[in-house]
């Protein structure tokens, strides 16, 4: 009888990428916003964040979706709405290296 291993962390790895590149197959017909749930649960699964947050615009001229997940749960958006004011102020770190 054999005894099935652990996976290494190469076949971890390895598995966590194929799914990555399957996510393509699961965008087929669906909106911008559904691709961009699917494709965000999906990152945050693999990589496995305490924060994710995401903002990005789903088409020209419109604004910008934001989703945001801590610790895999998506948060409400009238839960952040000041959450995300705040991040907006900060300056970028390109701007104040020196």
């Amino acid at each position: 009888m054999s005894r099935e291993r652990e996976p290494s962390a190469a076949d971890r790895a390895l598995r966590d990428l194929m799914g990555l590149l399957a996510l393509p197959a699961l965008w087929v017909g669906r909106d911008a916003a559904t691709v961009l749930q699917l494709t965000t649960e999906a990152v945050n699964r693999i990589v496995g964040t305490a924060v994710c947050l995401v903002h990005a615009p789903l088409v020209p001229d419109a604004a910008p979706t934001t989703l945001l997940q801590l610790g895999g749960v998506r948060v409400a958006h009238d839960a952040w709405t000041d959450f995300i004011a705040a991040c907006r102020q900060m300056p970028d770190a390109a701007d104040t290296a020196t």
